[in-house]
């Protein structure tokens, strides 16, 4: 097919597809271009751990949302901060997931790319605030729910660095499957918004 391109006129970098059918700009990220459904289904195709969990136990960067925020809800977190705990990891959504000991091997440029995308999805659902105050917070959760995430998928674990952080309490890993995992982000992402007064985008599961 002529005359089809991946770049557009004044935008930087090339484009990808997302799962709704729109165009997303990762060196480019616009708040507009953003929608819920593209991260929610591109968190529950993103697998943890660089996929060397067992085969059997498929674990998502969404469930792994999903459940810091439902472990946030049961501290007592208000929405704003529940949302922008659902939303840590959503740049992975258009960018994958990729193992912190590749993040600072790459260096500053993928970090550079990461915060611009995260930026552009705080912005569209109202969280920037939230995201910065909380921050701290949300990272101790992500430290610490890896001991769970480790004991649920790992079939021959070895020590890590993060054995020092303790678990989440009453934390079950579920490994569901790419749509199960879809459908119980979305669902948290609407009854967050409903209980915090934020706007509902419309989404496809």
């Amino acid at each position: 097919m002529t005359g089809v391109h991946d770049w557009a006129a004044g935008r930087a970098g090339q484009w990808m597809q997302t799962s709704l059918g729109g165009r997303f700009f990762p060196l480019d990220p616009r708040p507009e271009e953003v929608h819920v459904s593209d991260v929610a289904n591109g968190l529950a195709l993103d697998c943890r751990y660089a996929g060397q969990g067992a085969v059997d136990r498929y674990y998502s960067v969404a469930e792994h949302s999903f459940h810091m925020t439902c472990y946030a809800q049961r501290l007592g977190w208000p929405p704003g901060a529940l949302l922008a705990t659902l939303l840590h990891d959503a740049a992975e959504a258009y960018l994958n997931d990729l193992p912190r000991a590749v993040k600072r091997a790459v260096g500053t440029g993928y970090t550079w790319v990461e915060g611009r995308v995260q930026a552009a999805v705080e912005q569209r659902f109202g969280v920037e605030q939230e995201a910065k105050e909380w921050k701290s917070r949300i990272k101790s959760l992500d430290n610490r729910i890896i001991a769970n995430e480790k004991a649920a998928i790992m079939r021959h674990p070895q020590p890590w660095a993060f054995d020092q952080y303790a678990s989440l309490d009453g934390v079950v890993i579920h490994c569901w499957n790419p749509p199960q995992a879809k459908k119980a982000f979305l669902e948290m992402y609407v009854a967050v918004c409903i209980a915090g007064g934020f706007p509902v985008e419309e989404h496809e599961i």
